[in-house]
């Protein structure tokens, strides 16, 4: 990867946003993804199924379709042992819900240098992994 490159991890929030087209995020984060010249989005098979819950629990098949879509875009860290044994020590120091854990360990464990959420309750693990957090413009 070049010194322009940014790996980034995507939290399931931020590709909700996306593909469900939230109005109130998608500006902030098409502007943050083509704020440089190359960026390498990576997911684990955890984001995958906390974005598939919604479109399988309404039966719609393209919300799903469009999922999947999405994911083939990505690269895909998987949920090693080493990932649960940063999960354990990131869950232990920081206090994090285990799901949030085990995103930030994938995400380092794939070396990515940010990690993109809309979750402020993830700000603790911002001495480890550069955290952005997009919110929704004030009305």
């Amino acid at each position: 990867m070049g010194a322009r490159t940014r790996k980034v991890y995507f939290d399931a929030c931020i590709l909700i946003y996306q593909v469900e087209g939230d109005g109130r995020f998608r500006p902030q984060i098409r502007a943050a993804m083509k704020s440089t010249a190359r960026l390498v989005g990576v997911a684990s098979d955890l984001v995958r199924l906390e974005c598939l819950v919604g479109p399988l629990r309404t039966s719609d098949r393209v919300l799903a379709e469009a999922f999947k879509r999405r994911f083939r875009r990505l690269r895909i860290q998987p949920m090693t042992r080493a990932v649960f044994d940063k999960a354990a020590r990131l869950r232990a120091w920081h206090r994090l819900k285990t799901p949030d854990a085990l995103h930030v360990a994938a995400a380092l464990e794939a070396g990515c240098t940010e990690f993109w959420t809309g979750d402020r309750r993830l700000a603790p693990v911002g001495d480890r992994i550069a955290l952005r957090v997009f919110e929704a413009p004030a009305a």
